[in-house]
């Protein structure tokens, strides 16, 4: 059952502009997992990171969401190709390479100090850096860590730990098990179906149609009388 609440205008009935999204199967709340794996100076993964946020806000049931930063030679090569440098350029490869590592390191280092901070922090590089980056550099981070709020100190020490070092490779780890293999990528969990990455971009509106496909579709594959009774609610 899909029910859309709509309000009724001059210009006749449309959907509501503000409303929330509430799965439930048999009366039970769904509860979800959301993973995105991004580039930490990719524009791209910026925008795609705003989408996710809108999608979250807009879902009532308990979401947890992972931003994790993923790269790899394709990436680069990706990169590359956008900055119009030849694929055998090896200084520029390990100039990009080295970056976006170091970038990772940053965003990890910041979110020692609260996944909140740590997410301001990376989309606030990604806005500034725009792929450009000469940009980076060892001021830039640290304005941009005392501009977030974060103890400046604590940062530089935990910038340079191999705690940190660990927690970027267990996310690579992670990105590989799931079989990600560009950013941004999305993988989404419900904790009664198997994880899926999210087909075609990563928007509000296609995280929460596929959401809606995936849900009805487990209903149907569940429920011998082969009557859905997942409830998916748009309500303001």
């Amino acid at each position: 059952m899909l029910v859309r609440y709509t309000t009724c205008t001059k210009e006749g009935y449309k959907m509501l502009p503000s409303y929330r999204v509430e799965y439930q199967v048999n009366g039970i709340p769904r509860l979800f997992e959301f993973y995105l794996f991004v580039n930490p100076l990719g524009r791209k993964s910026f925008y795609a990171e705003q989408e996710l946020n809108l999608a979250v806000e807009r879902i009532a049931a308990k979401v947890d969401v992972h931003i994790l930063t993923f790269h790899n030679q394709k990436i680069v090569t990706e990169f590359m190709e956008h900055m119009k440098a030849p694929a055998n350029d090896l200084q520029t490869r390990n100039q990009i390479y080295r970056t976006v590592y170091q970038a990772s390191l940053a965003y990890k280092a910041a979110s020692m100090q609260g996944k909140r901070k740590g997410r301001i922090f990376l989309m606030k590089m990604q806005q500034q850096i725009q792929s450009d980056f000469d940009l980076f550099t060892k001021e830039f981070i640290l304005d941009l860590v005392a501009d977030v709020g974060l103890d400046v100190d604590i940062f530089k020490e935990d910038y340079k730990s191999d705690f940190v070092r660990k927690l970027y490779l267990n996310d690579q780890k992670i990105a590989v098990d799931m079989q990600v293999e560009h950013t941004p990528s999305l993988v989404i969990f419900e904790n009664n179906i198997d994880g899926f990455v999210l087909d075609g971009p990563i928007t509000q509106q296609n995280i929460l149609s596929q959401l809606d496909d995936v849900m009805e579709e487990y209903c149907l594959e569940h429920n011998t009388d082969h009557k859905p009774h997942l409830a998916i609610l748009r309500k303001h």
